[in-house]
């Protein structure tokens, strides 16, 4: 069975066709916005960094009740990747990383550039 705007012989009896509500496009394939162009930016920052992900040194640091980062860096060539998060439900916060401060949302994850610069937040 197909979902969607399935019209004619592609629909089935008793089958509702509809697209999920949140999802990042519509029916129709148009994007919906903000999720579609939240989804893009993220994509283009985790294409950007595809070599840190693929060939660089995986860490993993705790930095603080609820808080964590999770890096990726090729010290050689000066490359790094760093996803901090927050997983405390209720509270924003300020965390110190590599000695910079960095404000994090509750329920959110930051993602720093060259382990130092924030690119992206999921709550953003």
């Amino acid at each position: 069975y197909y979902g969607g705007t399935n019209f004619g012989r592609t629909g089935a009896s008793y089958v509702l066709t509809g697209y999920y509500d949140e999802g990042p496009v519509d029916e129709y394939g148009m994007p919906k916005a903000p999720k579609y162009g939240h989804l893009r930016d993220l994509h283009n920052v985790i294409k950007s960094y595809s070599r840190a992900f693929l060939e660089g040194k995986q860490s993993f640091e705790l930095l603080g009740q609820g808080y964590e980062a999770r890096n990726f860096e090729i010290p050689e060539e000066k490359l790094c990747l760093a996803f901090i998060s927050n997983n405390n439900t209720g509270e924003d916060g300020t965390v110190n990383f590599r000695g910079d401060k960095y404000y994090i949302p509750s329920r959110s994850v930051s993602i720093l550039a060259d382990c130092k610069h924030v690119v992206y937040n999921t709550k953003r």
